[in-house]
């Protein structure tokens, strides 16, 4: 019997009921690890049945091996259709007499889509093992099947850099394999770590690559990138569609940062090309570069239109060949306006290390943006109107009495308080190069005060994040929504994630910012949830993070530890990476600094001019 197991490879696939195409997994699966579906049964070597339970077991399976097309072996699914992840369910091949029938599995399924529980994990494991397909050979059969010598990469997803993992090279038997490395990586980037470091030198060592070719490889593609810098600070826009006016936020901000625009083209020192995508990306790209004027370097921003700021697009500028085009950017918009996005963050972090922003440079044009508001250039002639009166006209200043005092103190602050807000806003959204804001996150304007709203049973889970929020300086506010900044919303998962968090988010007691927990109920710690920031839309979530429990405790896992990295950087408890405290000083009080130094300077002088 083993040995006609190892022959077997072509599979007919039979149905005894409606699986709502869940199945298609399974046999996704077979033909993964190099097995064949054929169209006819008489051609098989094996049947693959499906069996999906419609009312009891025992009779199900017994109608369903009734109605088998031949007498060959057979490989017999049930399905039991449920969105309960903890199921449990009896071995269905306790309820098998059939001698045709060599192997009985269960799985679950809910509406065409196979759960991801432990029980479907089994299922698979017993359909390897019965094959005699190991773990490393699942992994590597979609490319071994070439026969070409192989590099395997396995990424481990962690943010901390000191994560110990072993050596994936010893799980590896496949011949074609010649080199296995491993490396870390977090939210679509590479870690700075040792074991990063150690894998491209393993790459190099296998490659013979030499240190000096190594120092020359970074040498050259370092003046490749000085080729690419752009000389001169002046643009001319060129849009290559109907943008609605989101485009000026890009050009103002670029204002901002010492950029200027010029009306003519033969002015400008580079070309700045928007690009709204009407229809695919690659035919957009490829006409808005046709169109536009020649001759000039050009930095190409495509703009996707839409209300999810969530929303992830590919690349484009693997769809550029110009090569004019130095830089290429994604950005999402709606209604004329920048989505507040992650990837419109990204955006400008690339535009400005590309035009060598400095942090100096923001402060200076936006102290100088502050300096020119009218309301600014307003405060200073009237306190110079005033302060000349008062010393030059004494008829007048006995006139002026004790309320006129009081206005212009009021009057003072007022202008203070509002021209520090246009201050902030010219610069909060300046990001150095490790990705996280300088002065004032977004995260501060929620405040301390958090209130709990609880969507569904969480068995008293929430109540450890709800204790570590309060260790991070959070308060708790038990009484009313209505005292607090923000709601703390915890979400548990009983069905499907984009339904639930959908119900969670129209059921909130107020409309203020919240922070979205999604919590996944299962034991399993290496679980892989998928990011649900992706299925909300809601404007007032301003972050969304998932984690993994069972009964009523956190499970100690890497999600779970993801969760609290990206609470503690949204909250600013830790910055991501360690800087000195003349780095520290520098990004992060620069800006309030000189504010205070403004307002106390003033401040000062009204003082004097009060008590004469």
């Amino acid at each position: 019997m083993e040995q006609e197991q190892v022959l077997w490879k072509k599979f007919y696939v039979w149905k005894a009921g409606r699986t709502n195409g869940a199945h298609s997994k399974i046999v996704q699966k077979l033909e993964d690890i190099g097995h064949t579906e054929v169209d006819s049964p008489e051609d098989c070597d094996y049947l693959l049945g499906f069996c999906p339970v419609a009312s009891r077991v025992g009779t199900d399976i017994t109608e369903a091996l009734n109605n088998k097309p031949l007498h060959k072996p057979v490989i017999l699914v049930v399905m039991h259709h449920t969105h309960e992840i903890h199921r449990a369910v009896g071995k269905s091949s306790r309820q098998v007499d059939d001698p045709d029938v060599c192997l009985t599995v269960d799985c679950l399924f809910y509406d065409g889509t196979l759960l991801n529980c432990s029980l479907n994990d089994n299922m698979w494991a017993d359909i390897q093992n019965h094959f005699g397909v190991t773990q490393g050979s699942d992994l590597l059969t979609r490319i071994v099947n070439l026969h070409k010598p192989v590099i395997l990469v396995v990424m481990h997803h962690t943010h901390e850099i000191h994560r110990a993992v072993g050596k994936s090279s010893r799980q590896v038997d496949d011949p074609d394999v010649c080199l296995t490395v491993d490396c870390l990586f977090y939210d679509g980037t590479l870690l700075n770590c040792s074991l990063n470091d150690n894998m491209w030198a393993d790459i190099q060592n296998h490659f013979g690559v030499t240190q000096c070719a190594r120092d020359t490889s970074h040498v050259s593609s370092s003046s490749e990138r000085k080729k690419k810098m752009l000389r001169g600070k002046k643009l001319f826009i060129f849009e290559a569609g109907n943008t609605n006016g989101a485009h000026r936020q890009i050009v103002e901000r670029l204002k901002d940062v010492g950029q200027a625009e010029v009306n003519a083209l033969n002015e400008c020192d580079y070309l700045l090309v928007f690009c709204p995508v009407v229809s695919r990306v690659g035919t957009d790209i490829g006409e808005a570069l046709d169109n536009m004027p020649r001759g000039k370097p050009v930095i190409l921003v495509v703009m996707h239109p839409t209300f999810n700021p969530y929303y992830v697009v590919a690349e484009s500028r693997r769809q550029v060949t110009n090569p004019n085009v130095r830089l290429t950017v994604d950005c999402l918009f709606r209604d004329g306006k920048l989505l507040n996005s992650k990837l419109n963050n990204k955006m400008w972090n690339e535009i400005e290390i590309f035009l060598e922003v400095s942090t100096l440079q923001v402060l200076l044009f936006g102290t100088i943006k502050y300096l020119m508001n009218p309301r600014v250039l307003g405060i200073a002639a009237l306190t110079a109107v005033v302060i000349y009166v008062y010393f030059n006209r004494p008829e007048i200043k006995k006139k002026i009495g004790l309320w006129w005092k009081v206005y212009i103190i009021l009057d003072y602050f007022e202008t203070c308080r509002m021209n520090y807000l246009l201050l902030l806003e010219a610069v909060q959204l300046h990001k150095v190069k490790n990705n996280y804001l300088i002065f004032f996150p977004k995260s501060l304007a929620l405040g301390k005060k958090f209130y709990v709203f609880v969507a569904g049973k969480t068995n008293g889970a929430h109540h450890f994040i709800v204790r570590k929020m309060i260790s991070f300086g959070q308060r708790e506010v038990k009484t009313s929504p209505d005292e607090c900044d923000y709601i703390l919303v915890f979400c548990p998962v009983v069905s499907r994630v984009g339904t639930d968090i959908t119900d969670a988010l129209s059921k909130l007691p107020c409309d203020k910012p919240a922070i979205l927990v999604v919590m996944h109920h299962t034991f399993n710690i290496d679980y892989v949830a998928g990011e649900s920031r992706r299925q909300v839309d809601n404007p007032h979530v301003r972050l969304t993070v998932d984690c993994l429990f069972y009964e009523d405790k956190l499970l100690n896992s890497n999600q779970n530890e993801i969760m609290w990295h990206e609470v503690k950087k949204f909250l600013r408890v830790s910055p991501p990476t360690q800087l000195s405290p003349c780095q520290n000083f520098k990004n992060c009080w620069i800006m309030p600094l000189v504010v205070v130094i403004l307002i106390l300077a003033l401040l000062v002088i009204l003082v004097i001019f009060l008590k004469r």
